[in-house]
C-alpha cells in the first residue's frame, strides 16, 4: 500500500512537472501571438518550420531579420529551426554512414537547432511562386548581416566553419555552449530546463 509520504512525494513530482510544461507552453505562446501580427510575406518566409518551438527571444530576433531582408527587397526562407536530437543524429550520419553530402559537423544534443535557438534561411531568386534557391555567399551574406544586426550570431562570419544559412542566438557572449550547458540542462529537465535556463540571460 503506498503511504500518505509516497503520495505526496508523487503529487509534487506531477506538480513539478506541471510547472516546466507551462515554461514551455508559454514559450509557444508568446510565439505564435507574434506570428500572427505578421503580414503575409513575413509569414511565408516562416512556412516551412513550426516557429511555437523556437526559443521566443530567438525567434523574436528572427523575425527581425526577416523583416530588414524583405525591406531591402531581398526575399528569404527560413528552411530549418527547431530539430530533434534524433533529426540531428540522422542528418550528422549524411555523408558518413548513409548516401549524401556532409552537412554538419556535429551530432545529436551538439546543436544549437536543438535547443530552439537556431535557424537556417536561404535566399529566393526568383519572383516566381514556391521557392528557388540560391546558396551563394553573395545572396546569403545579406541575411547573415540582417541577423548581426538584430544581435543575432551568423555563421556566415565563423572563422572555423563556413555555415552561410545559419544564423542562431549569441550564446558565445556568455560563454555558453550547446554541448556544455545547454545538453546537460536538457538531460537533467528537458526543453523546459533549457529555457528557464536561457531565461537567466538578458537576450535584448
Amino acid at each position: 500500500m503506498t503511504s500518505r509520504l509516497e503520495k505526496l512525494h508523487q503529487q509534487l513530482a506531477l506538480t513539478e512537472q506541471m510547472d516546466k510544461m507551462k515554461l514551455v507552453i508559454q514559450n509557444a505562446k508568446k510565439c505564435q501571438d507574434l506570428y500572427s501580427t505578421l503580414p503575409p510575406e513575413i509569414k511565408q518566409a516562416l512556412s516551412r518550420i513550426d516557429h511555437r518551438k523556437l526559443y521566443f527571444p530567438f525567434f523574436a530576433k528572427l523575425v527581425k531579420t526577416i523583416q530588414i531582408v524583405h525591406a531591402k527587397g531581398k526575399s528569404f526562407w527560413v528552411t530549418q529551426g527547431m530539430r530533434t536530437v534524433e533529426e540531428q543524429n540522422a542528418l550528422y550520419a549524411q555523408g558518413r554512414t548513409k548516401p549524401g553530402g556532409i552537412v554538419t559537423k556535429v551530432i545529436g544534443g551538439h546543436s544549437c537547432h536543438n535547443y530552439g535557438i537556431a535557424a537556417d534561411a536561404v535566399y529566393d531568386k526568383s519572383k516566381e511562386p514556391g521557392l528557388q534557391p540560391s546558396w551563394q555567399k553573395e545572396d546569403l551574406i545579406h541575411f547573415a548581416d540582417a541577423a548581426l544586426e538584430t544581435g543575432l550570431d551568423a555563421g556566415f562570419y565563423w572563422k572555423n566553419f563556413f555555415d552561410g544559412p545559419h544564423v542562431q542566438l549569441d550564446i558565445r557572449k556568455y560563454g555558453i555552449t550547446a554541448r556544455n550547458q545547454l545538453l546537460t540542462t536538457y538531460k537533467q529537465t528537458g526543453q523546459s530546463g533549457v529555457i528557464a535556463f536561457l531565461d537567466q540571460y538578458n537576450w535584448t
